[in-house]
């Protein structure tokens, strides 16, 4: 779990030192996996670790060592990366992938599959068919303590940024589309294609601008630690307080929709 490696076995625990920790505002230089430093425990006698006594039993603690490279072997979990190892030969679904397109409703995909619109401006276009006030997500991703949220609302579309929720910007079109089929367009323009960059967002429908705005903030890291990409519904927790995740699925047809991001 982020390079911090553990073995449990027969009331014993050996656990590499913590990379870095919470308290450290600037990471300490990288060091390689095999060059950590190991604790030892002994959980019968010391159930939360406050006496490391890996000094006292060199070998039990070589043996664990030596025992949590041959699991790892055997689970197919090397090479161990930290959250930015995809240079370093993690699988990565979205390296040099500027388009993605959904043609179907989907849950909760992982950040690291999603379109990454960190610090990137991006298009969003979306062929529906309405029919009678249709509301509900069209894309989303995170949920109520940060994310973003391309919606319809009573035949209304609407954009929502959810920096936190006492940074939430909702851009909206003021009267509501006609029944039938539509296409929607949100461009997301970032002032300077780097994180944290304030954006301006036009939304169209049918190539008339209905509805624009400016974001002052945008995410500097990810979009959410905890909540995943939606498709046609916003699961887990709503980006938009005014919807609820449990109303959230669109209840027109969602036909096509393009993401598209900048270089």
């Amino acid at each position: 779990m982020s390079e911090n490696l553990a073995i449990y076995r027969d009331g014993w625990m050996a656990s590499s030192k913590p990379k870095v920790t919470p308290w450290d505002a600037t990471p300490p230089p990288p060091v390689e996996l095999s060059d950590r430093g190991w604790e030892l425990y002994d959980l019968t006698r010391d159930f939360s670790q406050s006496r490391d006594i890996a000094k006292d039993n060199p070998e039990r603690l070589s043996s664990l060592v030596a025992e949590f490279w041959r699991q790892a072997q055997a689970g197919q979990i090397l090479p161990i990366h930290s959250a930015d190892g995809q240079q370093k030969g993690r699988p990565d679904p979205n390296r040099d992938r500027r388009q993605f397109v959904y043609f179907r409703p989907v849950a909760q995909v992982a950040e690291a599959a999603a379109p990454h619109t960190v610090g990137r401006s991006f298009t969003i276009e979306a062929d529906i068919d309405t029919g009678e006030a249709a509301s509900g997500v069209l894309v989303a991703h995170g949920g109520r303590f940060s994310g973003y949220s391309l919606f319809i609302d009573k035949g209304r579309p609407v954009f929502t940024y959810n920096l936190t929720p006492a940074h939430l910007t909702r851009i909206e079109a003021i009267a509501p589309m006609a029944p039938g089929p539509h296409h929607i367009a949100m461009s997301f323009k970032l002032d300077a294609e780097k994180a944290g960059s304030a954006a301006t967002v036009s939304i169209t429908a049918d190539g008339k601008q209905v509805a624009s705005g400016r974001v002052p903030q945008t995410f500097a890291l990810v979009v959410s630690h905890s909540e995943g990409f939606d498709v046609g519904q916003d699961n887990v927790s709503a980006v938009d307080p005014t919807y609820e995740t449990r109303n959230s699925r669109f209840s027109g047809v969602l036909n096509r929709l393009v993401f598209l991001l900048s270089n």
